[in-house]
């Protein structure tokens, strides 16, 4: 079902967009594609609003494959890997530009604002 086929579910999204600076849109991150809202997307940036791409679940795919997914996603919109539990993650060792857990996620949330 698209936004648009459910007026008031639209009108609330829309209202609730125009209040925020900055928006986070969770995708799972064992198929980040077919979470992503491409019209959910495309009204907050018309908005003017910033989106922020987040990718949750990390720990049930492999740490290349969300690194994977980051930089395909980094193209469009910031994207951000997140795991509740960070340390566990970036204990494995990640590239440049891998943000993980909520420290860098609200750091680069500020940055947004």
């Amino acid at each position: 079902m698209t936004l648009a086929n459910n007026k008031k579910q639209f009108t609330n999204i829309k209202n609730l967009v125009e209040r925020c600076d900055v928006v986070v849109e969770v995708l799972d991150a064992r198929d980040p594609a077919s979470c992503r809202n491409l019209e959910f997307e495309e009204l907050v940036v018309k908005q003017g609003k910033k989106l922020v791409l987040l990718l949750n679940k990390v720990d049930l795919v492999p740490f290349e494959t969300a690194c994977g997914w980051q930089k395909l996603l980094n193209a469009v919109h910031p994207t951000v890997i997140y795991n509740c539990v960070g340390a566990a993650l970036s204990s494995k060792g990640h590239g440049e530009g891998v943000l993980i857990g909520h420290g860098p996620l609200f750091h680069l949330i500020r940055n947004l604002t």
